[in-house]
């Protein structure tokens, strides 16, 4: 198997990812110098896919900047993810983007196969797909480049969308609630526009996601209340689960009227607030 196959291979399965993305190997790599038209048109199709999924309307983010090859990069170490050095050698040559074919592109590959990576080689597409680093948790030392891309998706009616999408989509990862609750808690304390987004996060999770958000909240609440045999790993979930809601406990406090105004934003609410009160006391 050549490196143009193992990169076809795991754009293919990116386009509908099930399981785990498919092994390869890099031989003949420099047919990646100039990749031929499959992985170009892959490419294409990838990004297509990927757009459609995340509705970000076409071009994606108004931006009709050419894709790279570089995508194909980030396929290949993924393939080759069995050796994690010398996927960070493949990978190398692939410097983060902002254009939106390209964020999408990235996405589309590394997004699906996060789950599956070592993490050195996670962390190292991470740095190098800028879109899926933004939507979840950025690389160390990276984040500045992850909130810059926010504030960009922000500015764009379907970036928005999918930001709200994806912050109020309830997680089963501490780090991916940390990330969202300090983002929100910084623009809490912003403009008209940052409170807008940050109460839409809420009220969209309570009308989309309310159930596992109040399943989440409650285990949390016992947990926390001390539930028998719970572990060190449970407490800093449940830390976690409080934590999401803090930036609504502050907004409850200081922009009551705001919250009143949102009418799919039911008292469920209250939940969570009374949650991340507990958890912390010297707030209240």
């Amino acid at each position: 198997m050549s490196s143009v196959d193992s990169v076809l291979r795991v754009i293919e399965w990116a386009i509908a990812p099930a399981g785990p993305p498919p092994g390869g190997d890099a031989s003949a790599i420099e047919q990646l110098v100039r990749p031929p038209e499959s992985i170009r048109t892959g490419i294409g199709r990838l990004i297509a896919c990927t757009t459609a999924r995340l509705r970000l309307g076409s071009p994606p983010l108004g931006d009709n900047t050419p894709a790279t090859p570089y995508t194909a990069l980030l396929a290949l170490a993924i393939a080759v993810r069995a050796a994690p050095d010398f996927a960070q050698v493949v990978m190398a040559e692939a410097q983060p983007s902002v254009h939106g074919p390209e964020l999408v592109a990235r996405h589309g590959v590394v997004g699906p196969a996060l789950a599956h990576l070592h993490p050195r080689v996670g962390e190292e597409l991470l740095r190098r797909s800028s879109l899926t680093a933004a939507l979840g948790v950025p690389a160390p030392g990276a984040e500045g480049a992850a909130d810059a891309l926010l504030s960009k998706l922000r500015a764009d009616p379907a970036g928005r969308a999918l930001l709200v999408q994806t912050f109020a989509q309830p997680t089963k990862s501490e780090f991916v609630r940390r990330r969202r609750a300090s983002v929100l808690d910084r623009w809490r304390i912003g403009s008209s526009e940052d409170l807008d987004f940050v109460l839409d996060v809420y009220e969209a999770m309570l009308v989309h996601h309310s159930k596992e958000a109040l399943a989440q909240t409650e285990w949390a609440r016992q947990i926390s209340s001390g539930a028998p045999g719970a572990t060190n790993r449970d407490i800093e979930d449940a830390g976690s689960i409080a934590a999401f809601w803090g930036p609504l406990w502050h907004l409850q406090r200081t922009h009551m009227t705001l919250l009143t105004k949102r009418p799919y934003l039911d008292y469920a609410y209250r939940r969570g607030i009374r949650l991340f009160a507990s958890q912390n006391r010297r707030a209240v």
